[in-house]
């Protein structure tokens, strides 16, 4: 890791304000609040207004100490504690594996133990920190349901900080004080808060159609809380555009397409889902056209002159011989890839596949204990789609159609690797979704629905999507 020059005046600031402000966020009464307060850390804080620290083999974050700081909270409550486990023996093999890979990592000629047992925490230790955060955060659907409806109000944040850094060229400054890369030809292509625009884009992809099923879906937002998120819809899709990301807008369109088949469309569905398109639809291409217009040239010119070419496919190749040889994995920091790679005579730092990347990293079978995983998670989150009450629905389509999108954008792009931003969110979805069955039957046996922030409208709970299973009557899964 890099080394930065010591502040005393930073860290007399840290050690003092630090611990004031997480005692008190551990005794914040709301899970609710404390999940949209690690929001925030993660999004918006992490890497944008400090960076990640190394001191011998542990690192430091802000978004980590308050990830630390609410799963303990979560922990000290007997039915968190009885909310976290699950999975117990695929987390096992895929974290055993890992180590692995930090071990055979430290063999490397340019780096040590140190450096890969870091990663191993960021990427691997802390990824069970934040499953555990999901399964055991929340009590009701209503109340993961107005989270969610918060996070699609910070994805139109998101999408502001994108729009006003790529139109005025500035660049966000981490703790060191450096900028992440000077303007040039491509500046356009940056992430904003999420740095890396693919990542960006794959945030994207996730948000924008849980945000589509929020607003159209069975349990919807109130009459406030629901034009915040069609504008943030509009700005998402502009900031997406923007990216000019193949793999974010492609996976986009393909979650999208996913939303609308999960959704209970009536005749007042097609009605409120048309009514929807053509006035977001509308302002988002007012805005590309007449706001951004020099942006916009320069994203369709990429699309134009790129198309599906890519080194891609011959990295994917190569990968695979790599793996052939090294069927444990290379390690888990980039120089062991670079290195095996070195050979092929192409120096990119990962596959652009995060199953590829998680097989170089953790090894073949740390891959399939991670597939395991997903296909575990997958499977919870359709069954729990199917009760019949209308916020359990909702949550459950929702968490749903974001999962499949990560996993599919994972496909082409390098986003389990690409930073801790996007990579602990989707582990944090991973612990909802596979608690999602118990968390909406509970709300369905109980004889009243539990107590919401915003009540918007409902349609008929029974109503059955396109993709359904139809539940039967005496139970709801």
């Amino acid at each position: 890791m890099e080394s930065l020059e010591f502040d005393p005046a930073r860290w007399a600031f840290y050690l003092t304000a630090g611990p004031i402000a997480l005692a008190a966020y551990f005794f914040v009464g709301s899970r609710a609040l404390k999940l949209i307060g690690l929001l925030v850390a993660l999004i918006f804080l992490e890497g944008v207004l400090l960076s990640w620290r190394s001191f011998f083999f542990v690192g430091f974050s802000l978004s980590s100490a308050v990830s630390y700081v609410l799963l303990a909270s979560l922990f000290t409550d007997p039915q968190g504690r009885s909310q976290m486990s699950a999975s117990t023996v695929a987390w096992l093999g895929f974290l055993f594996f890992a180590f692995m890979g930090a071990i055979i990592g430290s063999f490397g000629p340019r780096v040590g133990l140190g450096d890969n047992l870091i990663m191993f925490q960021m990427f691997y230790l802390e990824g069970l920190v934040y499953f555990w955060i999901g399964r055991a955060a929340f009590r009701d659907p209503s109340e993961l349901r107005n989270v969610l409806n918060v996070l699609f109000v910070f994805g139109g944040l998101v999408a502001i900080l994108h729009l006003f850094s790529i139109t005025t060229g500035y660049r966000f400054y981490a703790a060191a004080g450096k900028e992440f890369h000077q303007y040039s030809d491509v500046a356009f292509r940056y992430g904003a808060v999420f740095s890396n625009p693919n990542t960006l884009a794959a945030f994207y992809a996730m948000a924008i159609p849980g945000a589509i099923i929020s607003v159209l879906g069975w349990a919807r937002p109130s009459a406030l809380m629901r034009p915040i998120i069609l504008v943030s819809m509009v700005l998402m899709g502009v900031s997406l555009l923007l990216t000019a990301s193949r793999g974010g807008v492609g996976t986009t369109v393909l979650s999208v397409s996913i939303a609308f088949m999960l959704l209970p469309f009536g005749v007042r569905g097609v009605l409120a889902l048309a009514a929807m398109g053509l006035v977001t639809g509308s302002l988002s291409v007012a805005l590309l056209f007449f706001v951004f217009p020099d942006l916009l040239d320069a994203t369709l010119g990429r699309f134009i002159n790129e198309g599906l070419a890519s080194v891609r496919y011959e990295l994917w190749v190569e990968t695979l011989r790599i793996l052939v040889r090294n069927p444990l994995g290379v390690g888990l920091h980039v120089s062991g890839y670079l290195d095996a790679l070195r050979p092929a005579g192409i120096f990119l730092a990962n596959p652009h596949n995060i199953y590829l990347a998680l097989a170089v990293n953790t090894g073949i079978p740390g891959l399939l204990f991670f597939l395991g995983l997903m296909v575990n998670t997958v499977r919870r989150a359709n069954l729990a789609r199917r009760v019949q009450t209308a916020e359990g629905r909702s949550v459950a389509s929702i968490i749903f159609v974001m999962l499949i999108a990560f996993l599919i954008s994972g496909m082409v792009e390098p986003i389990y690797g690409n930073g801790i931003k996007l990579q602990h969110f989707f582990w944090l979805i991973v612990g909802i979704a596979s608690y999602l069955p118990t968390l909406v039957t509970a709300e369905a046996a109980a004889p009243t629905p539990a107590p919401s922030w915003d009540s918007g409208s409902r349609s008929s709970e029974g109503t059955s999507g396109w993709g359904d299973l139809q539940p039967r009557e005496s139970n709801p899964l």
